[in-house]
């Protein structure tokens, strides 16, 4: 007993040395699984991080009951979650798609799938290599992906939390458990009904979009909609420029299509040719923008130019009393796409229905004014 005590000691005091090394796998593995949510427009939470050594001492400690550990290496390829990441979808129905994409991405080792108390899936994948980590990446410290939903990964938690780092007594710990599967049953109970609320809401947002034809990317015109053939959440503007342009959200799409046209779905290999020009901006006229950090409201021109519409009777004039129901609140990640031109001082400077025509389905995209200087002068015959 004294020499396994010392050999988790060896171990813990290593591992300790090694947390920020750890912890960085695990952060760039999040960043990675974020920036895949957001091209796929996948709705969930991630969180990082590197196993607390004083928990991961007391976990060592329970499994040397059952487990013989010789050398540092058997707790090691014993424990495979010192680098985690955990992703909490909020619709249970993304699970199959979450898990494709990420198998796709990583380098997947081993997939180890939970279906007893808690319906997780862990993948255990390669790190990344990035500049941000000092010492060389070793291929073999994996990371632990889970896939999970927010309830269910809300359920875990609490689990954790009482069966785990509590001492108590076997009665109590048998009374918990007991109580712990009535939760964990009604959490399923409301992960169904959360299911069915989804349902509804892809039948509203995204089946009426069933117009899909597969062609060849040499055979899709200019100003239509594109999608890949992996999701049919993700929706592209393919503009005359040759590029597609981005619908961050469904508020943005519903400007400019109240309901969805014909898709052309592209195979996967196809989509990735197109370059991304950047997002889509609402379209002119139809509703008004704010910010959650910025009290003005501000309506809509040509090109992404945002007005601020100086008092709230000038927003009433120009749209009706109704006006507040017209309001949106674009992300912050969103409002860099837009420009700040001149404020509304009279309803004179504003209407809404000819803003409106102002644009036709060329004009969708959020499109940068090409540069025109530059840093060479023009040859002294053509000055002028």
């Amino acid at each position: 007993m004294e020499n396994s005590t010392d050999l988790i000691d060896d171990f813990i005091s290593r591992y300790s040395r090694e947390f920020a090394y750890f912890d960085t796998l695990a952060r760039q593995c999040a960043e990675k699984c974020k920036y895949i949510l957001k091209q796929e427009g996948i709705d969930a939470h991630v969180t990082h991080r590197a196993k607390d050594p004083g928990s991961l001492r007391e976990k060592i400690k329970d499994r040397a009951q059952t487990k013989v550990y010789s050398t540092e290496t058997d707790i090691r390829n014993d424990i495979t979650d010192l680098a985690g990441v955990r992703i909490s979808l909020l619709y249970f129905d993304d699970f199959a798609e979450m898990q494709r994409l990420l198998e796709n991405v990583f380098t997947v080792r081993k997939i180890k799938k939970h279906q007893a108390r808690i319906i997780t899936t862990n993948l255990l994948v390669e790190p990344l290599t990035s500049t941000d980590i000092t010492t060389v990446v070793n291929k073999n410290d994996l990371v632990e992906i889970q896939i999970t939903s927010v309830l269910l990964g809300a359920w875990a938690d609490i689990q954790r939390g009482i069966e785990y780092k509590p001492r108590v007594s076997a009665t109590a710990k048998n009374i918990l458990t007991k109580k712990l599967d009535l939760l964990r049953t009604q959490v399923l109970d409301s992960e169904r009904l959360v299911s069915g609320i989804y349902g509804m809401y892809r039948q509203r947002a995204i089946l009426p979009r069933t117009s899909f034809t597969d062609v060849d990317l040499n055979k899709v015109p200019y100003n239509v909609m594109i999608c890949s053939e992996s999701t049919n959440r993700q929706l592209y503007w393919y503009a005359t420029d040759g590029r597609r342009y981005v619908f961050p959200n469904e508020e943005t799409l519903h400007t400019w299509f109240p309901e969805t046209p014909k898709i052309y779905r592209l195979h996967n290999d196809q989509l990735i040719q197109i370059k991304i020009g950047g997002n889509v901006t609402y379209k002119p006229g139809i509703r008004l923008v704010k910010i959650s950090t910025d009290l003005k409201i501000y309506a809509v021109e040509k090109g992404g130019v945002l007005r601020w519409i100086e008092n709230e009777k000038l927003c009433a004039e120009i749209y009706g009393d109704d006006w507040h129901d017209l309001v949106d609140e674009v992300p912050d990640e969103y409002f860099v796409n837009y420009q700040i031109g001149t404020s509304i001082a009279a309803s004179a400077d504003y209407d809404p229905r000819r803003q409106q025509e102002s644009v036709s389905y060329t004009d969708i995209g959020y499109y940068t004014p090409p540069c025109t200087f530059t840093d060479t002068p023009l040859p002294a015959e053509t000055q002028t």
